[in-house]
């Protein structure tokens, strides 16, 4: 058990990360399974998320949900690992383009806010508390972001949504 639970930011690849969790998971408890966790999540078989594990298959949108299940995500850690699944299944430049942006943006808030919070000098046993406010804010401050985005963006992701 030296290993720590995979960080969703230091990952490209929403499967690979999902892989790793399972690995974790399976460090943490012997009597964890891919079958169990399949369950969990919702998928009707284990072989959905052996595939997706495995690189065979790719996570597609309606997946979300059940993998959201499966795991313990902030909202700002969700809202990043859903980016990472539509820039991996975006057919046009332009999708791809908007979902890398997503991702660099989700990136460079962390990366500002962990050097924050690390600048208050929180004591250990009070930073999950700290977090969670964080996290609070942050949630806020992205509903007011999404209700001051151009009609544009909510073409793509409706456009993008639909033909899924």
């Amino acid at each position: 058990m030296n290993s720590k639970h995979p960080n969703i930011f230091d990952y490209e690849n929403p499967s690979i990360y999902l892989s790793h969790v399972l690995s974790f998971k399976q460090e943490e408890n012997a009597n964890f399974s891919l079958r169990g966790w399949s369950l969990k999540m919702g998928f009707p078989s284990p072989s959905t998320l052996s595939e997706i594990i495995s690189l065979k298959k790719k996570i597609i949108p309606s997946h979300l949900p059940k993998i959201f299940r499966g795991l313990k995500l902030s909202i700002y850690e969700k809202s990043y690992f859903e980016n990472l699944v539509y820039f991996d299944n975006a057919e046009s430049e332009s999708e791809k383009k908007y979902f890398e942006e997503e991702i660099k943006h989700a990136r460079a808030i962390l990366k500002h806010d962990l050097s924050f919070i690390q600048s208050l000098n929180i004591p250990v046993n009070r930073l999950s508390e700290a977090v969670s406010i964080f996290e609070k804010f942050v949630e806020h401050i992205k509903d007011v972001e999404t209700k001051a985005k151009p009609m544009e963006e909510y073409q793509l992701h409706i456009h993008f949504a639909i033909k899924r």
